[in-house]
């Protein structure tokens, strides 16, 4: 028994001694494999392509963005989803040799990359990021938002080792290039140098720029058409009877139905410092349906003093009053 012991002892510490010298091989070769990678980085940013003293002549690179796709957009981030094809070709260098251009996107990250293809003058791969961009909304809801993917060399890359050019041929938009909610209007592609102040740098700058809008029947009918419904309703009391009751009945609600109209348009927007064309029309729907309700409360008091007559003055006045209201808020609302 004890002989058994013995052996069972000695079997585990020939396993354990295996594991240890294992491990320590294996953190060797994890240590070699990083020192390598680190190698070939440095290689990279200081090798065929760039230097931080520059090249004697510097590379020019053809860049062209094809764009599939944009997905989801956020207005409260800023940030949209693309889908789109990236394409470069250089006679300066030999790609498959030299390696690619190390570069980045400043205004967004790359998720995915697929259908890479490599010549030894031409690049191209499929690539799916997340972009960021300012958009403005004071046209909403028949804004126009450009969406860019922007392209920059990394750093060593200034503009005395790369320089990009843009290539017609590789940009613009699929035809099947679909925008869940907008129509794809102006396209624009520009190839410029872009100069960091603060370190006194330049770098080459590819930006692809694809404008967005709104159709215009969906703006109207699903955001605006409500809106002046509602609006034309409160202010059919002027035309009904001097009967107090039901004139109540009708504007309370829609009041109620005016806010929530507001509130769920404006969901989806940022808290912003400006007001949007569809902030200038609630606005002046606001304003009629308060007029609406101070002229009733006005006739419920002559109805108590017993002066009818004003009543039917007041009733009328305010049928010709609205449209002033409506046309006066409007011109000092346009310049806001």
């Amino acid at each position: 028994m004890a002989k058994f012991h013995s052996v069972s002892i000695f079997v585990l510490f020939a396993i354990i001694s295996m594991s240890m010298v294992s491990g320590i091989f294996s953190n060797q070769n994890n240590v070699a494999f990083a020192q390598e990678m680190e190698l070939k980085k440095i290689d990279v940013f200081t090798g065929e392509w760039c230097h931080p003293d520059g090249l004697e002549t510097p590379k020019t690179i053809h860049v062209g963005i094809l764009l599939n796709n944009i997905g989801k957009i956020d207005m409260k981030a800023g940030e949209y989803e693309a889908d789109f094809w990236y394409v470069i070709w250089s006679d300066d260098v030999n790609f498959i040799e030299d390696g690619l251009p190390p570069v980045g996107f400043p205004n967004g990250f790359v998720k995915q990359i697929s259908s890479e293809y490599i010549e030894e003058h031409y690049y191209e791969v499929r690539m799916i990021g997340m972009f960021f961009a300012n958009m403005d909304l004071s046209l909403f809801p028949f804004e126009t938002i450009p969406l860019t993917i922007e392209v920059e060399p990394d750093t060593p890359c200034y503009t005395d080792s790369i320089v990009f050019e843009y290539d017609a041929d590789t940009s613009g938009v699929d035809s099947r290039a679909y925008v869940p909610g907008w129509n794809i209007g102006d396209v624009s592609f520009e190839a410029m140098e872009h100069y960091y102040e603060g370190y006194d740098l330049t770098y080459a700058r590819f930006v692809a720029q694809f404008d967005i809008e709104r159709p215009l029947t969906s703006s109207v009918m699903n955001i605006l058409f409500p809106v002046f419904m509602i609006t034309a309703l409160s202010v059919m009391v002027f035309w009904i009877p001097e009967n107090y009751t039901p004139r109540i009945y009708l504007s309370a609600p829609l009041l109620l139905a005016l806010v929530y109209l507001h509130t769920g348009a404006m969901k989806d927007l940022p808290p912003l410092a400006y007001l949007t064309i569809y902030d200038k029309v609630m606005f002046i729907n606001f304003a009629l349906f308060a007029n609406t309700i101070l002229s009733l409360a006005l006739q419920m008091r002559f109805h108590v003093n017993g002066q009818e007559l004003l009543i039917k003055k007041v009733n009328s006045i305010q049928r010709y009053l609205i449209p002033v209201i409506a046309l006066v808020l409007g011109l000092i609302l346009w310049n806001l």
